[in-house]
């Protein structure tokens, strides 16, 4: 076996060996990173289409508590015989318990969504492959 360090520095051991093996890995890295650029696209998607909802549903509650607060005050005062701080309790306690819904709803949704499946499935493929294949080695 020749010394490398007598070498122009030229030496490698299997020179065909490493061109095959570094053009496999930049074929991987160019094939993993296109599925993540993929999944990061329907995620970004996932992720502003929930941002909205939730926009909206903030911005339905504040308007319907505009709107409406007053009216169903007076209306709720006036059939019970109540003070107007009973009815503010009573509204306040119906709009907390619709928020609490539509927050809930996002949630799930957020929760249910699958982040990046594919790209984190072929990596544990990758890794059984290499180990099985290491272990022959």
């Amino acid at each position: 076996m020749p010394d490398p360090s007598q070498s122009n520095g030229d030496y490698s051991p299997h020179p065909a060996a490493w061109r095959g093996l570094s053009a496999s890995m930049l074929k991987y890295l160019e094939a993993r990173g296109l599925l993540a650029r993929i999944e990061a696209e329907e995620a970004l998607k996932q992720i502003i289409w929930a941002a909205a909802f939730g926009v909206t549903a903030c911005i339905l509650a504040l308007g319907a508590w505009l709107l409406v607060v007053p009216a169903l005050v007076w209306l709720i005062c006036q059939k019970m015989h109540w003070q107007w701080s009973y009815g503010f309790i009573v509204t306040g306690v119906i709009h907390a318990v619709v928020a609490a819904i539509l927050v809930k709803g996002m949630i799930n949704r957020i929760r249910g969504s699958a982040w990046f499946a594919e790209t984190l499935s072929q990596f544990k493929k990758d890794r059984t492959w290499i180990l099985h294949h290491s272990e022959k080695s």
